[in-house]
């Protein structure tokens, strides 16, 4: 297990699972059934302020995102409270009650230059959506932007993921990945970035007792944009740790909730264990409200073709791309694809999963709406 010894991640598992099963209080507030609650859905907002960046060192060692800092500082100031505020206004009136908020990582820009900055970037990222006052716990899954630049890493485990295990009404969180339980649904948020998580992953299941497993990550498990090389376990050396992935995923029925491409997605992917759904969100505001329609919105759409999205992305990895798009077409039953920005509302009850996307920082009703449930039915 790539240096690890089996005994050991099994005993350091083991008390994990011990110490996240028990649903923390401030998350069961409000819940007349554990069962019956909804959640917050957001996903790269890339919180920046540019006074958190060495310019100096980036015009060195990042000089092409020093254009993305400044586009991000201004989207952090006029556009992003707005979003919040919206989503804020939909928590109050969803039904069930709101139990905890999720993002799907790269919750800041990252790339400050050095770990004062990072733990300053990260601590101000954090507080900027507290301060938003969503009314919830705020949970959140590691993305390559959080850990990007000098110091960042560290920055993230002593901010980041502190905040999160604080969220939790934990003392620490041990490792990235780590999972709780809202009644009968087990939440497990997978870092995309360690290779083994999957053995996590793995050991979790099998030692939890539940009914519906969501996994957060920030990558895709299933690609659906040009950018087919950016998923999870994509290296060939990973090939193994990929099909292992996304056979647990089918075997439980999964909800995986991610992000990174920056588009909607909803996607349903068959295994030879059973299928899995894969709803991607973006809260990057970078446009207008005109992205609101529906890009690409049957199965036939999915495929090689999707690489002519982006013609001058990569060329390079062309081949790479087209061939994992073809590889996985034969399994994908379901595809939508959206230039589409906003939030989403998770309703959970015990007899469906529904999904409501927001567009924009609009508070009246969704963009769209979709039972997650009857896609695995």
């Amino acid at each position: 297990m790539n240096g690890l010894r089996r005994r050991d991640f099994v005993a350091a598992t083991s008390a994990a699972v011990v110490s996240s099963f028990a649903l923390p209080r401030a998350m069961a507030a409000g819940l007349q059934n554990e069962n019956r609650f909804s959640l917050l859905l957001l996903g790269d907002t890339h919180f920046d302020r540019i006074e958190h960046h060495d310019l100096n060192w980036m015009k060195t060692d990042f000089a092409k995102s020093i254009s993305q800092v400044e586009i991000y500082s201004r989207l952090t100031k006029d556009t992003l409270p707005n979003l919040l505020g919206a989503a804020k206004a939909s928590l109050r009136q969803a039904d069930p009650p709101t139990a905890f908020a999720l993002h799907v990582g790269d919750l800041v820009q990252g790339i400050c230059g050095n770990k004062e900055l990072a733990k300053r970037h990260c601590l101000e990222g954090w507080e900027f959506f507290k301060r938003a006052d969503p009314g919830v716990p705020l949970l959140m899954t590691k993305g390559n932007h959080d850990v990007t630049g000098p110091g960042s890493v560290k920055a993230y485990n002593e901010v980041l993921l502190q905040k999160t295990a604080q969220e939790l009404g934990r003392d620490k969180l041990d490792r990235s990945s780590y999972f709780f339980k809202q009644g009968d649904s087990l939440f497990a948020v997978f870092d995309a970035y360690d290779r083994t998580a999957i053995d996590w992953l793995e050991e979790v299941v099998r030692e939890t007792q539940f009914r519906r497993l969501f996994v957060l990550l920030h990558m895709p498990v299933v690609p659906y944009t040009a950018r087919a090389n950016w998923r999870v376990y994509h290296q060939q050396q990973d090939a193994e740790r990929r099909e292992r992935l996304v056979n647990l995923l089918g075997r439980y029925q999964a909800i995986v909730l991610c992000g990174h491409l920056h588009k909607y997605s909803l996607l349903v992917r068959r295994c030879r264990t059973g299928k899995f759904v894969q709803l991607a969100i973006s809260s990057v505001l970078k446009d207008s409200i005109a992205n609101r329609e529906m890009t690409l919105s049957n199965v036939s759409d999915y495929g090689p073709e999707l690489a002519d999205l982006e013609p001058t992305f990569s060329p390079d990895t062309l081949d790479t791309r087209r061939q994992t798009l073809s590889d996985e077409k034969p399994f994908v039953e379901h595809f939508q694809l959206a230039h589409n920005s906003g939030y989403a509302i998770l309703s959970v009850t015990d007899d469906d999963v529904r999904a409501e996307i927001h567009s924009g920082a609009d508070d009246e009703k969704p963009w769209k709406t979709v039972s997650l449930t009857n896609l695995l039915a």
